[in-house]
């Protein structure tokens, strides 16, 4: 249990609805002048109670958000921007092309907003219109081509009349209504009904005739403190690594920690942390040598609790290894069951979990999702015979977790067991290499319980590692945080009628300019430069300025942009690598020269460098909002691992590994990774990507180009908008 008091009482955070407010303060003055008071009286209750945050298992609060912000908006939706932008689309013209006065004046039938009109914060978004429309005008593509299209019946009836942008999660194409980009989604939806692809429907938010008001930034980490107290009940307390301890004590202030006895007595949970020697069941504790030797161990663990007409859940990291792992089972069992987080809302979630999993014999297979949360309900016949019995094959990121997934059994005063399966791939993946190597060494040498201690203080160390850069980003945010709630006080006092609303405006624009949208970005492209790859350097160089013109029109940020190339061993030191730091837009015809003078060569083996040239990737200087890693390749890593032993004249353990260098570029410098496949001898080497991108909160995908450069411009363009409009959204 923990409680705290904060410093200083909340004063300026209301109910939800700020953005209602504002929308009203900037599309209907007249009806916010009058509902003024009564607006404010509802507001102020909000703020004057006592807001009390709860928090369910501490550790959650330390999770993947911490250190991200969000960017909230206010769609301000009017009949007179629907009017403004489809005469801007019936012109094909920005604004300021056609005569301004005359357009504004005659909205409305004359009614114009002249404060609004006159205001810096309009002038912005009239310009942010004008760049929206030329890219649509540009864009000549049709659906299913096209990065938008208007909802049908198929999309459902909550999208249906809606124009949805297309993008891509986890590999799985999706249509969403609930992104903008800008001002596209207005002109799209007004272009695509043109083009007869919908019926153009009366304006509103998510079709067209809308402002997008940006209203600054939030910081995740900095919301707890806006609560007058924050409370909670958690069993992750007392495995909170040090860092995050002193940061719940001094950030959060939080003075006070309880800990208290079960109500039900002791645990019945066979797992012996401190002494794996002398458990009561064999092999709780196990680090195998790879996959295979895992899966058997756990299978002969399975097939002992089947025996015992027990039940068992296995819990694997994600849904590749899961569904390996229910494929290699489910020929040799009778009830088995699998739960997948990404196969969205099961029917049979609820029945597998209350029911069908605690059944006896019966076997589910789940993703890491599952082991917190869920409670799973056994037979009486089963506990009478020993309980669930759950078994990890993965090591957690954090101690919370595991400690999480344990109480998936033996809850309450009922009898369970666990067991912990580990591979040293895995082990290696999550902690230090290099520490994880050494210990590998000496493991045969300790006990169960002395290696369970060691892996947790590897474990610990790489947490606290990944924390202190959460730390150093969520610090970066705390001004621009700030600063949006003294937006959200300067409303109130426009509601209290002691702030003009041309004051309002103006603070809207500064805001917006200061720190919305996702800045500047940074874009490296990571270039195999052997001699197979002459055609797509030249692509490269050819569609560098389109690429960059594009996404400027398209989302109106700045850009610097980067060239790495590398080759293989049998170069010299000299000629190995092509490195050309971060240019700003003003130099990019100096980029230009240098790819120009990038020749193909080398490449004697199968693979190539490419650890090198992913450490090469690490000391660029690194500084934008967003930052956008395109790896343009044909051939895989050194290392048999990466390639399948494919013609490598180096197939040992690779140093640098390039799994090691592209988590270090994911997790530690926030990069999203795109990788541009030619041919599928690099296929065993993005599934070793894939997993290590795993968890890390960036974008990770593949692009089959099949050897056609004609498919270049438009895949990288799709893929930076895809980052921009994750670190935006």
């Amino acid at each position: 249990m923990l409680e705290s008091t904060a410093k200083t009482a909340n004063k300026t955070v209301g109910p939800l609805g700020i953005e209602g407010l504002i929308a009203d303060a900037i599309a209907n003055p007249k009806a916010a002048e009058e509902e003024a008071y009564e607006k404010m009286d509802s507001y102020q209750l909000g703020m004057e109670s006592k807001t009390v945050l709860l928090i369910d298992e501490v550790d959650v609060l330390f999770g993947e958000l911490y250190g991200t912000s969000i960017n909230p908006v206010s769609l301000v939706a009017s009949k007179e921007c629907g009017d403004l932008q489809s005469k801007m689309w019936d012109a094909k013209a920005p604004l300021d092309e056609l005569t301004t006065k005359a357009v504004l004046t005659g909205l409305e039938g004359g009614d114009a907003d002249i404060e609004l009109h006159n205001s810096q914060m309009f002038a912005g978004h009239l310009e942010k219109m004008a760049d929206g429309l030329r890219t649509v005008m540009a864009d000549k593509s049709v659906p299913p081509d096209c990065a938008f299209c208007i909802g049908t019946d198929k999309d459902g009836p909550e999208k249906k009349g809606f124009v949805l942008y297309k993008h891509v999660e986890h590999g799985i194409e999706m249509f969403d209504k609930s992104i903008i980009l800008g001002y596209q989604n207005a002109f799209q939806y007004l272009r695509l009904c043109q083009e007869g692809f919908g019926e153009k429907g009366r304006s509103c938010e998510f079709k067209y005739g809308y402002l997008n008001v940006p209203l600054g930034k939030l910081s995740y980490a900095e919301l707890p403190k806006k609560f007058s107290a924050i409370f909670g009940v958690t069993g992750s307390l007392g495995v909170l690594p040090p860092k995050q301890l002193s940061v719940l004590k001094e950030f959060y202030d939080v003075s006070q920690f309880s800990y208290f006895p079960s109500f039900w007595g002791h645990r019945q949970l066979a797992w012996a942390e401190n002494d794996l020697t002398k458990d009561t069941m064999e092999n709780h504790f196990q680090v195998a040598q790879g996959w295979p030797e895992a899966f058997e161990q756990a299978m002969a663990q399975i097939k002992e609790v089947v025996r015992l007409e027990r039940s068992v859940l296995v819990f694997v990291r994600d849904s590749e290894m899961l569904n390996k792992f229910y494929d290699h089972a489910k020929a040799s069992f009778g009830k088995i069951h699998k739960l997948d987080s990404t196969e969205g809302e099961r029917k049979d979630k609820e029945t597998i979990i209350y029911r069908s999993a605690g059944e006896p014999k019966a076997i589910t297979f789940a993703t890491a999702t599952y082991g917190r949360g869920e409670d799973f309900k056994y037979r009486p016949s089963v506990l009478e015979k020993g309980g669930g019995h759950a078994i990890q094959l993965f090591l957690s990121v954090n101690k919370a977790d595991e400690v999480q997934i344990r109480g998936r059994v033996a809850r309450k005063n009922e009898p369970g067991s666990y067991a912990l399966i580990l591979n040293w791939a895995d082990v290696r993946e999550r902690v230090n290499p290099t520490k994880a190597d050494e210990l590998k060494l000496s493991a045969a040498s300790m006990s169960a319980s002395q290696l369970y201690k060691r892996i947790d203080e590897l474990r610990n160390a790489a947490c606290s590692e990944g924390f202190a850069q959460q730390c150093t980003k969520a610090e970066s945010f705390r001004d621009a945080h700030n600063q949006t709630f003294e937006l959200l006080e300067n409303t109130r006092k426009y509601y209290l009628r002691k702030l003009p609303r041309h004051k309002l405006l103006s603070m809207l624009h500064e805001v917006a300019d200061k720190h919305c949208g996702s800045g500047s970005v940074d874009l490296a492209f990571l270039m195999d430069c052997t001699g197979s790859m002459a055609s797509w350097i030249e692509v490269a160089k050819t569609q560098l300025f389109k690429i960059v013109e594009n996404t400027k029109a398209k989302l109106g940020v700045k850009m610097r942009v980067a060239y790495v190339g590398y080759r293989d061993f049998d170069c010299s030191d000299k000629d190995r690598y092509d490195f050309k730091d971060f240019v700003e837009e003003k130099d990019m015809a100096d980029l230009h020269k240098f790819i120009a003078r990038s020749n193909a060569m080398g490449g004697g083996d199968g693979p190539e460098d490419v650890a090198g040239g992913l450490k090469k990737a690490l000391s660029l200087t690194w500084k934008g909002d967003t930052r956008i890693i395109i790896h343009i390749a044909d051939a895989p890593a050194h290392g048999s691992e990466y390639n399948g032993g494919m013609g490598d004249n180096y197939p040992g353990h690779q140093d640098p590994d390039p799994c090691d260098m592209l988590k270090k570029l994911m997790n530690e410098f926030k990069c999203h990774f795109f990788f541009f496949k030619m041919n599928t001898s690099t296929d065993a080497m993005t599934e070793k990507f894939r997993k290590t991108a795993h968890g890390s909160g960036q974008k990770f995908d593949v692009c089959d180009l099949a050897g056609d450069t004609s498919l270049f411009l438009d895949n990288v363009t799709m893929s930076v908008e895809q980052a921009i409009g994750a670190a935006r959204i």
